[in-house]
């Protein structure tokens, strides 16, 4: 059986999310890996129109044919394992 994909998807304006997300993905996509799980990023900046942002996410995991989708804001940050609790 294929492992479950998941996208990892944000939205911001701006040139990219905070530095605290940027590394709490880095430091999480290992233990996401680690445990079976296959992953994507997502990402639509520049969009002043949030549900038409998230719309366009959307499309693009399910063209990328994932199982979840996880948006997560972009200016926080979080420990890895959080993500698993999701």
């Amino acid at each position: 059986m294929p492992a479950t994909k998941i996208a990892f998807a944000t939205l911001f304006l701006g040139d990219r999310p905070t530095q605290a997300f940027i590394d709490s993905l880095a430091n999480s996509m290992p233990l996401i890996k680690e445990k079976g799980y296959d992953d994507v990023y997502i990402q639509e900046k520049n969009c002043p129109y949030i549900s038409a942002a998230r719309s366009k996410i959307i499309t693009k995991a399910f063209d990328e044919k994932c199982d979840m989708i996880i948006f997560i804001d972009y200016d926080i940050g979080w420990e890895p394992e959080a993500l698993l609790t999701l």
